[in-house]
This record gives structure tokens, C-alpha cells and sequence, in this order.
């Protein structure tokens, strides 16, 4: 037998030995293994298990509506995510430290992110009115070396739900444009007029009003 002969006859019974053991998948497996890596199914409006502290509940395209929502009276819908702590909620005037996040909702689902306070990591400082009929105290002279006076917080959703939440308290809650910036939209935001908008709210703590 010639000599070349003799070395190749070696190297195909290695290859046979190979494919006949299964170390290379079938093409039904590797789709398999690749579909396994995809990306992940989209959530359908399901709160997480565990809360991420600086995270929002979710994410554009999600459903804005979720299991077990409560239904106020003004049509606002809301469900606790965590409970609060203590007996005082804020009354009318005090100042209040809220973390937010905040969507339109397009078709049932949440479209644009519109806010969100924890990508600075800081909750914002707003004052709570008893409605939005309040002049905005932010505006006109102020004095550059006093703090900057607290954003009053000016949609009825945020009034009726901030007023229903002890501090701690974080909250998913859908509201019907009426509730938020009805007819009129909100172009500083690229909010057109009619439409619904959810908001992930979290009450940090309040302080009272001062007498």
C-alpha cells in the first residue's frame, strides 16, 4: 500500500468517529440553541417580582394595564406596588419628594417616555396644591443665593394619588387625559391634547406645611 495512502486512511476514521458521536448538532438543534439566545419575549403588564430601587416598572411597549387596578372615582387607576410606611399621607400644602417616571399611552400600551427623575438619581422636591388652579411660585424674581421654591405639582392625577400616599408608598397609576393635561396637551413635553398618559410614582417623604 503507498505510503500516502497509509496517512490518509487514519485521518477519515477520525472524521467518521466525529460525525457519528454527535458533537456537531443537527440543523434543528443549532436553531434550537440560537432561539434560546434571542431576545427575550416583551413583557405583557406584569409588575416584576422584585423592584429595581432606581429603575422604572417598565418600558415603552409594555401594557399599561395591569392586573388587579383600582378604580377611584375620578377614573384614576392605580395599584400599589409597595406599601408605605406610618399613618400621615401629605395634606394640602406640604412638600413633597417624589421619584417618577412617565409615559403616554398609545393603544393600551405605554409609548414615550416623558419623565424621569430617577435617571439623576434625585428625587424631585414639588409643592402639593389643593388644585391646579395655583400660581407657579418658580416664576418672577427670586433671589439667586435662596433655593429654588418647590414645583407645584399640577395634575389632578398626581394631586388625588400624592394625597392618598404615606411616605415610602410607590404606586403604578393610569390616568385618563382629564386627569392630566386634558384638551390642551403639554408641547413642552410633545404631549398631544386628548391623551392618556401612566406614571410609576414613589413618595420619598414629605415635610408639613409650616404654619
Amino acid at each position: 500500500m503507498p505510503r500516502s495512502l497509509l496517512l490518509v486512511l487514519p485521518l477519515l476514521t477520525l472524521i467518521a468517529c466525529s460525525d457519528s458521536s454527535g458533537l456537531n448538532p443537527a440543523p434543528d438543534e443549532a436553531s434550537n440553541a440560537g432561539g434560546a439566545t434571542g431576545a427575550s419575549a416583551p413583557r405583557r403588564g406584569q409588575l416584576p417580582e422584585t423592584i429595581e430601587e432606581l429603575q422604572p416598572l417598565f418600558a415603552p411597549g409594555d401594557l399599561a394595564q395591569v392586573d388587579d387596578m383600582t378604580t377611584t372615582p375620578s377614573g384614576l387607576r392605580f395599584r400599589i406596588v409597595r406599601s408605605g410606611g406610618g399613618d400621615e399621607m401629605p395634606p394640602e400644602g406640604a412638600v413633597v419628594l417624589v421619584h417618577h417616571s412617565g409615559w403616554v399611552v398609545d393603544g393600551g400600551r405605554l409609548g414615550r417616555q416623558i419623565s424621569d427623575s430617577r435617571a439623576g438619581r434625585t428625587p424631585e422636591r414639588m409643592l402639593l396644591a389643593a388644585s391646579t388652579r395655583i400660581t407657579n411660585v418658580t416664576a418672577g424674581y427670586r433671589n439667586p443665593l435662596e433655593p429654588r421654591p418647590p414645583r407645584p405639582v399640577h395634575l389632578q392625577a398626581w394631586i388625588e394619588t400624592l394625597r392618598d400616599m404615606r411616605p415610602g408608598e410607590r404606586r403604578w397609576v393610569v390616568a385618563p387625559s382629564e386627569l392630566a393635561w386634558g384638551s390642551l396637551g403639554y408641547p413642552a413635553a410633545d404631549v398631544a391634547p386628548d391623551t392618556d398618559v401612566a406614571f410609576d410614582i414613589e413618595l420619598v417623604s414629605f415635610e408639613p406645611p409650616r404654619p
